[in-house]
C-alpha cells in the first residue's frame, strides 16, 4: 500500500469554492478564496502574506436577492508561500473571531 510522502497536518477537512469571491483585509490586500473548512481557509493574492499576522479581514456573500451581505472576522495567516503553476502565491488562514450569526451565515452559504 503507498503512503502519502507528506503528513497531513490538517485538523479539518477543507471544501473547494466554486463561487469566485475576493477576500480583503485592513490594509487593502486582496485575495481570492480557494478553499475552507470550519476553522480556516485558504486564498491566492497576487502579493505575499505575512505569515503569523493577525488580520482584520472581509468578504462579501451575494444574496439571494440583489446586493451581498459583509462578513467581518480576525485570521492569522499560518502560511504563505508561492505557488509552483502561476505567479501568484498561496496563503492559508486559521480564523481567530468571527460574529456566531456570521459564523453561521458563511456555513449556510457554503453548505457547511
Amino acid at each position: 500500500m503507498m503512503e502519502p510522502a507528506w503528513e497531513e497536518k490538517r485538523r479539518a477537512p477543507r471544501w473547494a469554492v466554486t463561487k469566485l469571491l475576493e477576500v480583503r483585509s485592513e490594509d487593502g490586500a486582496t485575495g481570492t478564496l480557494a478553499n475552507l473548512s470550519h476553522g480556516g481557509f485558504m486564498l491566492t493574492s497576487p502579493d505575499p502574506m505575512e505569515q503569523n499576522r493577525v488580520m482584520r479581514m472581509e468578504i462579501e456573500l451575494p444574496l439571494d436577492q440583489e446586493g451581498f451581505r459583509r462578513v467581518e472576522f480576525y485570521a492569522r495567516c499560518v502560511w504563505c508561500q508561492r505557488s509552483s503553476f502561476s505567479d501568484e502565491y498561496g496563503a492559508g488562514f486559521q480564523i481567530e473571531a468571527m460574529a456566531a450569526e456570521d459564523r453561521s451565515r458563511v456555513r449556510a452559504f457554503f453548505g457547511l
